[in-house]
């Protein structure tokens, strides 16, 4: 998708496109709201912007992104023990 069709999509077109960069609802809706983009690069640097830095909630609202063929995945966090399981070991 072209900026310029990226600019002029329905919002839920758009927003779906954003979606398939990264799952994060707050980046999602921070550059979906500021289109029209004059330029990638302002789009890249605003992208870039929002995404800095990622709350690890966001990290987790994550899910896997497909390019073409293949499946991109990030390492999950392992899970942090609480306290009576840290106690119990």
């Amino acid at each position: 998708m072209s900026l310029t069709e990226f600019n002029r999509a329905a919002d839920g077109d758009a927003r779906a496109q954003l979606q398939s960069c990264l799952r994060v609802s707050r980046w999602v809706d921070g550059l979906s709201a500021r289109r029209p983009f004059s330029s990638v690069e302002e789009a890249l640097e605003l992208a870039h912007t929002i995404a800095h830095p990622l709350t690890e909630e966001e990290i987790d609202e994550r899910s896997p992104v497909t390019l073409g063929s293949a499946t991109v995945t990030t390492p999950t966090r392992p899970k942090q023990p609480t306290r009576d399981e840290s106690r119990a070991g």
